[in-house]
C-alpha cells in the first residue's frame, strides 16, 4: 500500500503585519 505525503508553504501576502512581516501558511496533504 502506497502512501503520498506532501507540504506546502505559501506566504499570505494579502496580510502584512505592521513590523513588515507576512504569515505563512501551510498546507498537508496525506493520501490525497
Amino acid at each position: 500500500m502506497k502512501s503520498t505525503f506532501s507540504v506546502i508553504y505559501y506566504l499570505k501576502r494579502q496580510v502584512v503585519k505592521k513590523d513588515g512581516t507576512v504569515p505563512v501558511m501551510g498546507r498537508i496533504t496525506v493520501d490525497g
